[in-house]
């Protein structure tokens, strides 16, 4: 198999060089529409002057329909070169995602919530974050399921979680429906939530009801067939333009004064809206045309083709119909309402569609929200093939066992470690700056977020329970509410022990407990808060540079384990960022600060 980085490039090309034919035709095209053009406006003059027979009127004719008929092929060839262009962009951002470069994705910045139980430690929202590597929605709502999804506000059920490996595993297979996917929106995200606001507040507007009788339809559409008769007969001689004046304006009566202002109390609702459902058109077509077999992708096509209503039909129609509101005007009303009471056909429609499809807006566009979660989780399956599911296993306790697992954000530079977590177990973990701790410790939190959301984690292997979550890694001061840092931490620390209250089964992540304090007041906060949190159900890893508290180990060895990540000082310092059984013995701050005033 083809590596995605060799695949985005293939693609690249190939769409460049197409992209190139297309602009090569350009010039062609260009003079063909205006020798055509110029041809026919030269031979009309000429029938017009020499008045010649009709046999040069056709000839015009002819080399008019030839220029619309270039037109409409250029016009093809624009479409399929902007078409192409935007292809080329998602897989130049796919390229620049894989080579370190997230800039293109939305960061989710909308999500960042420091008092999360784990969010905002772990990185999971904000710049270069983990949403900001997963996401590739073109939905609001679609990006909200993926924010909670990662944010966990709800548990999966093991069911849950299969059957979202499951889709996951398909959808990462159909490389061309989920580029096309991701162009729909075209940088532009589709605001589902204000479009299905639009949605239900047309379907209690007060409108004229008339144009639903079959009486109506019947005389107007006879109306329309009179006047196009007598128009043709008015032109011939045989009729007075009297009678399809008369018409004319029973037309405008019906159209106009009968449906305008009907359309128009719809039409102030649908503003702005036509954009985002002429994208969820395009989304519903492209779900029904692919097939699908798992158990959520399957369920998925079975809301968008309910018997009762197709998906398609009706976005076709409403689509259609928000389109011709937004193309309303003064000019074109009063024209068309003259020739076909155009109006009184839009509201017939609009009013069939209230009738039989409206109910259904609501659970379809969840299931194209449902579909662009997917498509985000897939892409990202299939940018990282080197990353395994991890086992899910139903157990009251905690389990984490990762086997050669490392941070998803490393990618290639990372080291793996193994480790497995015991349920009511602490895992004191020491070590010098920088020789590993924290990345160790967000490497745990984030592959469980990812188990959790059925997506591949960065292990080669990797069983884990369901359980919750809970970190204090990041702790801020605030002092616009005179909330100092060691405040702040104690808040925090508050917030752990009442969500380990609330939560039978929790894994705690902290990272330097009471740092806002002097050593030893630090030290006996971090034995007494341990010994407390140790009461509860709660599993916890802690990293520290307080190699005291590793001494916890020895007055409970049953339930408290010193690892760490041990450094080699010599002229240089080595760093292996494997984590060993034990308490670390190398410190690195004293050298390094001597290194630099020598230096300096």
């Amino acid at each position: 198999m083809n590596k995605p980085k060799d695949c985005y490039q293939q693609k690249i090309e190939e769409l460049s060089g197409e992209i190139d034919k297309l602009k090569a035709k350009d010039r062609r095209f260009l003079m063909s529409e205006l020798y055509s053009f110029l041809g026919a406006i030269t031979v009309l003059l000429v029938v017009f002057i020499a008045r010649l027979d009709y046999l040069w009127l056709l000839l015009t004719a002819v080399g008019l329909g030839a220029n619309v008929v270039l037109r409409y092929f250029d016009a093809k060839r624009e479409k399929a070169i902007h078409q192409r262009n935007t292809l080329l962009t998602i897989y130049r951002h796919e390229l620049a995602a894989l080579e370190g470069d997230f800039s293109a994705f939305h960061v989710g910045e909308q999500y960042v919530n420091p008092s999360h139980p784990f969010t905002f430690d772990l990185d999971v929202f904000g710049k270069e974050s983990l949403f900001n590597r997963i996401n590739r929605t073109v939905t609001t709502d679609g990006a909200d399921m993926l924010a909670n999804k990662l944010a966990m506000k709800t548990l999966p059920t093991i069911d849950e979680i299969s059957y979202m490996k499951e889709a996951i595993e398909e959808v990462s297979n159909k490389n061309a429906f989920r580029v096309n996917w991701m162009a729909i929106a075209e940088d532009r995200m589709i605001d589902t939530g204000k479009l299905l606001d639009a949605l239900n507040g047309i379907k209690d507007i007060e409108t004229k009801r008339f144009p639903m009788q079959n009486g109506w339809y019947v005389i107007t559409i006879m109306l329309c067939v009179a006047l196009l008769s007598t128009v043709v007969m008015s032109i011939l001689g045989t009729l007075v333009w009297t009678i399809p004046t008369l018409l004319s304006f029973t037309l405008l009566c019906i159209g106009h004064i009968g449906c305008a202002k009907s359309l128009d109390r719809i039409a102030t609702v649908t503003k702005g809206n036509t954009f985002k459902m002429l994208k969820c058109t395009q989304a519903v077509h492209l779900i029904a045309s692919e097939s699908f077999n798992t158990n959520m992708t399957s369920e998925i096509l079975r809301t968008l083709q309910q018997k009762e209503c197709q998906a398609t039909e009706a976005f076709d129609t409403i689509s259609n119909i928000f389109g011709k509101l937004e193309e309303r005007s003064k000019l074109r009303e009063f024209l068309f309402n003259t020739l076909y009471a155009s109006d009184f056909f839009l509201l017939r429609k609009f009013l069939k569609w209230n009738k039989i499809q409206s109910s259904y807006w609501k659970e379809w566009i969840h299931a194209i929200c449902q579909m662009d979660l997917l498509v985000s989780m897939a892409n990202y399956r299939y940018n990282y093939p080197e990353c395994t599911y991890s086992e899910t296993i139903d157990s009251d306790k905690v389990v984490f066992e990762g086997h050669d697992f490392y941070h998803p954000f490393l990618g290639e530079k990372a080291v793996a470690n193994d480790f497995k977590i015991q349920d009511g177990h602490y895992y004191i973990v020491t070590g010098a700056n920088m020789a590993g701790k924290s990345t160790f410790l967000r490497a745990v939190g984030t592959n469980y977020i990812l188990a959790m959301c059925g997506m591949p984690v960065c292990a080669k292997g990797m069983t884990v329970s369901i359980f919750s979550l809970f970190s204090s890694m990041r702790t801020t001061d605030d002092l616009t509410r005179g909330i100092s840092y060691f405040k702040a931490e104690l808040l925090r620390l508050q917030q752990l022990i009442d969500y380990c209250k609330q939560n039978k089964k929790t894994l705690i992540i902290l990272d330097e407990i009471l740092r806002g304090t002097n050593s030893l007041d630090k030290l006996n906060g971090s034995k007494l808060f341990l010994k407390h949190i140790a009461q509860l159900p709660v599993s916890g890893i802690i990293a520290t540079h307080d190699l005291e508290l590793s001494r916890m180990e020895d007055s409970d060895p049953e339930r408290f384990h010193n690892y760490c990540f041990e450094i080699q000082l010599s002229d240089i310092i080595t760093y292996s960022y494997k984590i060993s059984k034990g308490v670390a013995r190398n410190q690195n701050a004293t050298f390094l600060l001597n290194k630099m005033l020598q230096d300096s």
